[in-house]
């Protein structure tokens, strides 16, 4: 299937027992949006992905065959000049996942295509898991920063976050978005 004929999506979202066996080379590191990994080198498989709202997604792949899997995430079809990938993952274990959890930044229809790197398999097969968004991370606006005590350790994780009360980017940033998480001592 390609963009023109993807597999559409409602979320929540499960399905077992898919494959991209026969599918074809649809989209490449050819591709005007590619997320430039070696893992869009074989079949693939599209889903197209309603997204209501921003937020937080995650997206499991449950891998049944073959560790040269991965998924990316475009916000438009990856052969569109305009489109963008939004995210990129790669590789597991048979019996394993591979899971993200993806910081959608604005409601819209997204693709979500499962592919393989062409050495050393042709195709995976694979059970999927689409979340609907969740909340992003509650220190993710400056509003929101954590109290930190002097000499006490914290975890912090800016995988869900979004580019609020940036600071300006410096000249040498050159792709991708700053998450900032906020913490206050």
């Amino acid at each position: 299937n390609t963009c023109a004929n993807p597999v559409n999506v409602t979320l929540p979202f499960t399905r077992t027992g898919e494959t991209t066996n026969c599918f074809g080379d649809d989209y490449s590191n050819a591709s005007v949006a590619s997320c430039g990994s070696q893992y869009e080198s074989d079949n693939d498989k599209v889903y197209k992905v309603l997204i209501g709202a921003a937020g937080c997604v995650n997206i499991t792949l449950s891998i049944t065959s073959s560790t040269a899997i991965g998924f990316q995430v475009y916000n438009g079809c990856p052969d569109v000049s305009g489109s963008t990938c939004v995210f990129n993952t790669t590789t597991g274990t048979i019996g394993g996942f591979l899971t993200a959890d993806i910081n959608i930044p604005s409601a819209g229809f997204y693709y979500v295509i499962v592919d393989s790197w062409s050495v050393p398999g042709d195709f995976v097969d694979y059970d999927i898991t689409i979340s609907t968004p969740g909340g992003n991370t509650a220190n993710d606006p400056c509003s929101g920063a954590i109290a930190l005590t002097l000499l006490v350790s914290a975890a912090g994780d800016n995988t869900c976050t979004n580019a609020m009360c940036e600071p300006v980017a410096p000249a040498c940033w050159t792709t991708g978005v700053m998450n900032t998480v906020w913490y206050r001592v």
